[in-house]
């Protein structure tokens, strides 16, 4: 499990946009919620933490929506039925979205699931975390409290270019 803090040349820019629909319904792009903390995160429905750790989102992001928080879970999946058995054996309050093309995974260099991104008001990535073990969850859920209250999150590990997958890897399929 990884955090670390963008170097100074990608914290310079806001995240990539990328297009995405919800799974109830409606069309999105990453770029709308900026004026709001995100905290993004890629999921699968084959991936074993992705399932506890749509229930810690989802009271991640309860306990801090009023203080501007969005939680937002995306799943580059193209397999309707996975998905659709996923999101109804783990509901969630929190926006679930799909994104079929996996362009937002390439975007972000997604080379393990769940990945979560933690995003400023003007959508700056800022924090991410690999994995979903509870120590995962706990550096989470610090990092977010502590931005929320105008801090910036500290690298716990050797800070550096993020190493994604290479070639036609990719960690969701």
């Amino acid at each position: 499990a990884t955090l670390f803090s963008f170097p100074p040349s990608r914290a310079a820019d806001p995240a990539p946009d990328f297009p995405f629909s919800g799974v109830s319904g409606g069309d999105h792009t990453l770029a709308e919620f900026r004026g709001s903390f995100v905290l993004l995160e890629f999921w699968a429905s084959w991936c074993v933490p992705c399932r506890k750790g749509f229930t810690f989102l989802d009271q991640l992001g309860k306990k801090h929506e009023k203080q501007g928080l969005k939680v937002i879970a995306v799943t580059l999946e193209t397999d309707d039925d996975a998905v659709a058995a996923f999101v109804a054996s783990f509901p969630a309050s929190f926006l679930v979205g799909r994104d079929r093309t996996g362009r937002a995974g390439e975007l972000f260099e997604v080379a393990a699931m769940p990945t979560a991104l933690l995003l400023d008001r003007q959508g700056h990535l800022v924090a991410r975390f690999e994995g979903g073990s509870e120590a995962v969850h706990q550096r989470m859920e610090q990092t977010v409290e502590a931005f929320l209250a105008g801090q910036r999150p500290v690298a716990t590990s050797a800070a550096g270019q993020r190493k994604g997958p290479s070639g036609n890897l990719r960690a969701w399929e």
